[in-house]
């Protein structure tokens, strides 16, 4: 074999082949357009399944279905989350946290980063009431975040949380409550 023929040989092998099939460059502009819309359509999805009721109290699977459907329906390409970073995304909505990168949040999340999954959402409703001085959100309240209309289980709640050092809670003479976070050096107001 020629010298010649041998490299052309070589060169062939080497050069990237050309697929018709391939898919087509990403064009990042758009790409980037889609994570934005894609991060609005999230915080309108969330904020639109938390203004029913008892959503709050649905199993996560019926939930992230729902979500899917509806992100869908906006004409996204894929689902933004998937079941873990919905069930998280989702506790936070419930806590009244509907934009993480806010940078107003950043405090209050790493201290809720700290307790089980399935505190953060009331943990940031006191939290969230405590930022902006409104009263101590009642056991309804709570219950919704936490996903059980029991009052037994939101007491045992609160107290798990004071217990962790998360929380304080004080009540005055007439039985009124308000609770403090320590970390962030923050009460709410008396309910």
């Amino acid at each position: 074999m020629a010298a010649d023929e041998l490299l052309e040989r070589i060169a062939a092998r080497d050069a990237p082949l050309e697929d018709s099939h391939a898919p087509p460059v990403l064009d990042i502009v758009a790409a980037a357009e889609e994570a934005g819309h894609s991060d609005a359509v999230v915080i309108a999805t969330l904020e639109e399944m938390l203004a029913d009721p008892d959503c709050a109290f649905q199993a996560e699977a019926l939930l992230y279905q729902d979500f899917s459907v509806r992100c869908r329906m906006q004409k996204l390409k894929a689902v933004p989350l998937d079941l873990v970073a919905f069930r998280r995304r989702f506790a936070l909505a419930k806590g009244g946290v509907f934009d993480p990168a806010e940078p107003r949040w950043r405090e209050a999340l790493a201290v809720a980063g700290r307790l089980p999954e399935e505190m953060i959402a009331p943990f940031l409703q006191i939290a969230r009431a405590a930022m902006d001085g409104e009263p101590c959100p009642g056991d309804e309240i709570l219950g919704r975040a936490y996903g059980s209309r029991s009052p037994g289980r939101i007491r045992r709640l609160v107290d798990y949380m004071e217990k962790q050092g998360a929380i304080v809670v004080r009540s005055d003479f007439g039985g009124r409550r308000s609770i403090g976070i320590p970390e962030l050096g923050l009460s709410t107001e008396a309910e």
